[in-house]
């Protein structure tokens, strides 16, 4: 059995790219934002609103990408030592040029099956 994916990347200048890694997790919708939901139980009941999903900020990989091209960068659920927990996540992705101008970002949502293995 495999473990983990890889990222592709394929620009047409040299850049460094940021991925942002954000959590889903369930939120109240307060006017037009989603925000976190109370943590006091008497809070909650009193600020009940309509459910939504709310992302909170799980890491961020950054990567130079010298050369033109298609690029694969593996990942095994890991940021740094640190396993992310099984569930629902987005990445977001923006590539700076060598003029420090960023592109428009590009978001794809994926499921972590497992929390990453540790390598040895």
């Amino acid at each position: 059995m495999s473990r983990g994916t890889a990222i592709r990347w394929a620009f047409s200048q040299p850049v460094w790219a940021q991925l942002t890694i954000a959590r889903a997790t369930s939120g109240v919708r307060r006017g037009k934002a989603c925000r976190a939901r109370p943590r006091r139980p008497a809070a909650a009941r009193r600020n009940r609103g309509r459910a939504c999903t709310y992302y909170v900020p799980a890491g961020q990989l950054t990567r130079a990408l010298a050369t033109l091209g298609v690029h694969v960068t593996p990942f095994s659920g890991r940021i740094g030592r640190r396993a992310l927990t099984p569930g629902s996540y987005i990445a977001t992705v923006i590539a700076i040029n060598a003029q420090g101008l960023p592109s428009a970002a590009r978001v794809t949502k994926f499921t972590l099956l497992q929390a990453g293995a540790k390598r040895r």
